[in-house]
């Protein structure tokens, strides 16, 4: 779940997923709510097994390991899309398609245009492989402040003679400082180049394991309560935050964001700030400066538009999470996990009542829809009524 710092706005799916973590203990939450964002901290393990539940008590069937092929396109419709299976190519027939692919690879296949990078360079956030540690003493390194602030400089001292690879300067600064337990996933090792390139993708993901390799050592070198440390395990892949914006019928840009912009549309709502990874690979985040223009005031939050996830040209195909419509600002907002959620429970509630009255997402009444979204505990006030 997420605040606006003076309450949860983001819930519905979300919270039950929260809620369902919480009674098998896999989730806590953080130290400073309620002023933080972030209500909870989770173990990625155990939510794999919640998704899975919520998933399997649907009714939902589920395949994993495809991979999405060409769309089937007959007079401007999706009727489908194409997979590559174990058992050879398959085609899985629907009569509405979400992309969920984080890259908007079924979109962009089907011949919908989309933005790409930011203005100027053309270059797209960083990306991040998470890793996790065991062997830490948080003790130890609790009661060595003075090692820390010495070993975080000596760290930016070598980076900057080119010795020592680039890090998150803020997350590295805190996990020497207070490590909260033995096996913290670490969320500070940068690397930077196109996501859509799989020779660029996968030179990258190499580099960025080596990157971790060096922290460690250098940590077990010169830092107390890190003695011991050992890489336990690197990301399933890398974190990636920005790659195709398919261009839909509403663009989310920067300025709704921190103005809190109210949509008629509205599907949910986002609190995050403008949180913008140097796509240069330096580590640097404009979350960790956090500067009244990039964040969204306490107590205020923007609407997720229906039409970020909609488009002009199928009518029966959307998408969901990081490749909806947006500008390179807007969406180093609306790229993080709860707010795909929002996008995720909308549009498919969207989908199912388009399916159950025979029309496209676009022409499902508003009010509808929104009514539909409250009664499944989504959280959606201030909504202003169409022109």
């Amino acid at each position: 779940c997420i605040r606006d710092r003076t309450k949860v706005v983001i819930n519905g799916l979300v919270e039950e997923a929260a809620e369902r973590a919480r009674r098998r203990g896999w989730i806590e939450q953080v130290r400073n709510f309620p002023k933080a964002f972030e209500t909870h901290w989770f173990d990625p393990e155990g939510m794999k097994v919640v998704y899975q539940d919520m998933l399997d008590e649907s009714g939902v069937e589920t395949f994993c390991y495809l991979v999405a092929g060409e769309p089937i396109l007959e007079a401007g419709v999706i009727r489908g899309v194409v997979v590559e299976t174990k058992e050879g190519t398959r085609t899985i027939r629907a009569r509405i398609v979400i992309d969920a692919t984080g890259d908007g690879d079924v979109a962009a296949k089907a011949g919908l245009p989309f933005e790409y990078g930011r203005a100027g360079d053309g270059l797209v956030q960083g990306m991040t492989l998470m890793f996790r540690l065991s062997g830490v003493v948080p003790a130890g390194v609790r009661t060595h402040p003075q090692d820390a602030a010495r070993v975080f400089a000596e760290m930016k001292r070598l980076r900057d003679e080119g010795e020592f690879p680039p890090f998150n300067e803020g997350a590295a600064r805190s996990y020497l400082r207070s490590p909260r337990k033995p096996d913290v996933s670490y969320n500070m090792c940068p690397v930077a180049g196109n996501p859509l390139r799989e020779a660029e993708l996968t030179r990258l993901t190499a580099l960025a394991r080596k990157q971790v390799h060096q922290y460690v050592e250098f940590w077990r070198q010169q830092m107390p309560g890190f003695e011991q440390a050992k890489v336990e395990q690197t990301g399933f892949s890398m974190g990636i935050r920005e790659s195709r914006r398919v261009r839909g019928l509403k663009t989310l840009d920067g300025q709704m964001v921190v103005q809190a912009v109210k949509h008629a549309d509205a599907i949910g709502h986002g609190v995050w700030m403008i949180d913008i990874h140097d796509p240069k690979g330096s580590g640097h985040t404009t979350y960790t400066d956090q500067k009244p223009e990039t964040m969204v005031s306490v107590g205020q939050s923007y609407h997720i538009p229906l039409g970020m996830c909609l488009n002009p040209t199928v009518p029966n195909l959307a998408v969901v999470g990081r490749c909806a419509s947006s500008t390179h600002e807007g969406h180093s907002s609306v790229r993080v996990q709860t707010h795909c959620m929002v996008m995720g429970q909308g549009v498919g509630t969207c989908a199912a009542l388009a399916l159950s009255a025979g029309i496209s997402m676009a022409q499902v009444n508003i009010g509808k829809l929104q009514a539909t979204l409250r009664r499944d505990g989504v959280y959606l006030e201030d909504v202003p009524k169409a022109n």
